[in-house]
């Protein structure tokens, strides 16, 4: 690289750094295919990109400098915009010390769709996990789906994440999630970040995304809200919704008319990797609580209880433990929906009849309160 030197000012530049490398910092993701212009201004240096590329992301109008390079505690700054997939985003969070400072924000998260990112980056060279980070990214009409957020995928995602080294904040995003239409805020708080979404779900879109032989047999549409606390990759959730709005023809004790409140609750509480608890509700009819545990690619409940007309305790037994009593249960229907589940979700003859042994102890220990 040749300099062109002015030095009545001082001054000395190139704007021959074709294909060039920028490490700006310990573990951060290096700027490649450079084409920038260099220059040095007494004690001061500027790097000016016209193009190049973070982890495969073309990236635009990036400037570092380090404004003393004789200075005892050097300072680079680097500022920068990138435009391209949000699954490169994502990859280039992961690959860098941000991840950490976002409390693994975005793992496990997979992302379809285009996005624009503003960064800016303070690196003290002497010090650089002193680093300072101040980020926005945009997505654009965005696919999202996240194994942890216990929600199926998410589409048309419009939404801007501001973040810096210690918190995450979203405001006002909107997307579609369970057959409907959502609105998302989130941000960082003392124990974690939390995520809140109100929605409006359509069962006749929701059902056209699930096999579940409950959803088949739902219509209308309702209000719901869920709050999602991420902490270390791990995210508890609460979902709740009246269920006014959606007729169900289910047999009893689930079925219910459209003008019916029956009001629904989920939570989950992660323990650690391996282990969760569901505390769940359907109105005044059942609640449980039952403790999960990933095995492999299988998920098994190693105890429970689940309460018909009461409230659920949380039990101490292996095994999931019925109690409670119902009016009336009529086995014959609930055999003829589960025969009658769609593809992905229907029974062999001898799951069927294992299924019917134990619905016949329910009904026999339920009925007979």
């Amino acid at each position: 690289t040749r300099f062109k030197c002015d030095w009545s000012s001082d001054v000395c530049s190139s704007d021959l750094v074709n294909g060039g490398v920028l490490e700006y910092g310990g573990g951060w993701p290096r700027i490649e295919n450079l084409d920038a212009d260099l220059t040095f201004r007494g004690r001061r240096m500027d790097i000016l990109a016209r193009d190049g590329t973070i982890l495969g992301a073309k990236i635009a109008r990036v400037r570092a400098e380090i404004p003393d390079l004789m200075a005892a505690q050097r300072m680079l700054s680097v500022a920068g915009d990138a435009e391209g997939p949000t699954a490169e985003f994502f990859n280039f969070i992961e690959k860098s010390p941000v991840s950490a400072m976002i409390d693994h924000f975005t793992a496990g998260m997979r992302a379809e769709g285009q996005g624009r990112l503003a960064l800016k980056l303070t690196i003290p060279l002497g010090n650089v996990r002193d680093t300072r980070v101040a980020g926005v990214y945009q997505f654009l009409n965005n696919s999202l789906e996240s194994a942890e957020a216990f929600f199926p995928a998410a589409d048309q995602l419009n939404a801007r994440l501001e973040f810096t080294d210690a918190s995450v904040r979203v405001a006002g995003a909107t997307l579609n999630v369970l057959g409907g239409p959502a609105s998302l805020n989130a941000s960082t708080q003392k124990e974690g970040t939390r995520i809140n979404i109100a929605g409006r779900v359509n069962m006749d879109n929701f059902r056209r995304t699930t096999n579940s032989f409950f959803a088949q047999s739902l219509n209308g549409t309702t209000d719901w809200k869920a709050s999602i606390l991420l902490r270390k990759q791990f995210a508890d959730l609460v979902l709740e919704s009246s269920l006014q709005g959606v007729a169900s023809s289910l047999p009893a004790p689930f079925a219910k008319t459209a003008t019916e409140s029956m009001p629904l609750r989920i939570e989950r509480i992660v323990a650690n990797a391996q282990q969760d608890r569901i505390i769940a509700s359907v109105g005044s009819v059942v609640s449980a609580q039952l403790q999960r545990r990933r095995e492999g690619a299988r998920t098994v409940f190693e105890r429970g209880s689940v309460n018909f007309g009461g409230t659920a305790a949380e039990s101490d037994k292996r095994g999931v433990w019925v109690s409670g009593g119902l009016k009336q249960l009529d086995l014959d229907q609930w055999l003829a929906v589960l025969k009658g589940a769609p593809a992905g979700g229907t029974r062999s003859e001898e799951h069927t009849s294992e299924l019917q042994s134990h619905l016949n102890l329910v009904c026999r220990l339920l009925l007979e309160k």
